[in-house]
């Protein structure tokens, strides 16, 4: 009787233990909207949020928006870097999630807007592919337009592209005028399609109408 009664209590506590380790796992929302929260503070590490992606991304394969996030996370790393090579190997990291993300979700607006601030910052590493990756930058900021005209982080990033063109190629701070008052616009209406969905760019679209 004793040991039925014992094994009865050990049976009991194993599947408690069971039990509370599941309740205490954050679930994939939870654990998105801690790395999201890391992404807000004034001067976030970028390189630790993109680890917490890593872990959510691997327990949630099907999902874009982790991709995304890990692969902003990692374009926004490159300034805490200096040597090129650096920057571009989280330029490849960045990439190579992206790819997965697009593999996802096609037809997604914000995928193709992050692909086309990825090969910005490529011409920000080296200048000399100007030439090639601003084509590039442009291809995928018309399909991200395309696939939705009213996210506001398509302007902002045809703005930051334009600002920094050269005059003679059609760039230049007022060229760019317009796609930041017009992201200004989109942000005063943008909604997004859940808590987990992009927001970023306002502050940088803000900062960067400062200059008229």
């Amino acid at each position: 009787m004793k040991n039925a009664m014992g094994l009865l209590i050990a049976l009991t506590m194993t599947i408690f233990t069971v039990f509370n380790s599941f309740a205490n796992t954050p679930t994939y929302e939870n654990a998105m909207q801690a790395a999201l929260g890391k992404m807000k503070v004034e001067a976030p590490n970028w390189s630790a949020i993109a680890t917490d992606l890593e872990v959510i991304i691997t327990k949630n394969e099907q999902e874009w928006l982790p991709l995304y996030y890990y692969a902003l996370a990692k374009t926004n790393a490159i300034q805490a870097v200096t040597q090129t090579g650096e920057k571009d190997g989280l330029l490849d990291e960045a990439q190579a999630a992206l790819d997965k993300a697009i593999a996802l979700q096609p037809t997604e607006s914000e995928l193709f807007a992050l692909q086309g601030n990825i090969y910005m910052m490529r011409i920000a590493v080296d200048p000399s592919r100007g030439m090639s990756h601003s084509s590039l930058t442009f291809k995928n900021l018309k399909k991200a337009k395309r696939l939705n005209e009213n996210n506001p982080r398509v302007y902002v990033l045809y703005g930051m592209m334009v600002y920094n063109m050269p005059k003679q190629f059609g760039g230049g701070e007022m060229a760019a005028a317009n796609w930041f008052y017009t992201a200004k616009e989109k942000f005063e209406t943008f909604e997004a399609a859940s808590d987990l969905h992009p927001t970023w760019g306002k502050e940088r679209n803000d900062k960067m109408l400062l200059n008229y």
